[in-house]
């Protein structure tokens, strides 16, 4: 996973580094579209897979200590252990990386390196692979519940079986619900805007730092409630046709993947 991590932050570097791409994101941004445009920017939407290969770059060796020695929950503790530093890493990392930006922005733009290739590479690498850090963030997120709910109360990691359509259907439902009155509530905005001006920050940059942290819990709320339902829907869709295969002699690979398309095709005609 180091490897395919490391290759994919190296492609879009290099890609978004270049000519082409910034050629188009600046035709998108004078107001300008079209097909060509919007491939040429496509790289834009390798984010949250760059974020998934970092995330199984820590995941992996966690995963390889599910030993019997060990006691059952262990590796669930070490999830959670990981998601604590990942928290405070990326907050962190990304406030910092935000007054950089604002502190670029009203510096002039004529000093020298700025407008090499290098420096082009440069900016793009360190852009790609922040903004991958906020799906790292999603990830570890979604991946730590997942072993509190399923792994622990639900036993599914040891017994496959018991993670069934039901039990993911009470998982999606209780997160949307906890998720949709979690970004009602402003108290850890506040806690947060008034910890960043006891620490030295302007008004400004503490902004910065609450409009950040509120960023990066919206992207993991809403992709964490996401993957849910998709699981939810996953299980349904087996689950059912196991049932066609015994009642009906159905092919259940080819109704799971009949099933998937209709679902597919309803999600855009709705959207």
């Amino acid at each position: 996973y180091l490897a395919v991590a490391l290759g994919m932050q190296l492609a879009t570097t290099l890609y978004e580094g270049g000519p082409c791409y910034h050629h188009a994101k600046s035709k998108l941004k004078s107001g300008k579209d079209g097909a060509m445009l919007r491939v040429f920017t496509s790289s834009d939407k390798c984010r949250l897979a760059l974020g998934f290969a970092w995330n199984r770059v820590v995941r992996t060796p966690r995963q390889s200590l599910n030993a019997e020695s060990l006691p059952s929950d262990f590796p669930t503790l070490l999830q959670l252990l990981y998601f604590v530093i990942a928290v405070l890493a990326i907050t962190v990392a990304r406030f910092r990386y935000r007054l950089l930006q604002a502190k670029r922005a009203a510096a002039p733009t004529t000093i020298a390196g700025r407008n090499t290739c290098f420096w082009s590479v440069w900016q793009a690498n360190i852009t790609s692979f922040m903004d991958a850090l906020s799906f790292v963030f999603a990830w570890a997120y979604f991946d730590s519940l997942q072993d509190i709910f399923l792994g622990v109360y639900g036993g599914c990691w040891e017994e496959t079986e018991k993670c069934h359509w039901k039990l993911n259907l009470l998982y999606a439902s209780v997160l949307s619900v906890l998720t949709i009155l979690a970004s009602t509530t402003h108290s850890l905005d506040n806690a947060i805007l008034r910890l960043a001006i006891k620490r030295g920050f302007s008004l400004e940059d503490s902004w910065v730092a609450v409009k950040e942290h509120s960023a990066l819990w919206a992207t993991a709320g809403g992709l964490t409630v996401g993957w849910a339902w998709t699981n939810f829907w996953t299980a349904y869709g087996v689950s059912f046709s196991h049932f066609m295969l015994e009642t009906l002699e159905i092919d259940e690979f080819l109704f799971l993947v009949v099933l998937r398309v209709a679902i597919l095709i309803g999600k855009v005609t709705l959207s």
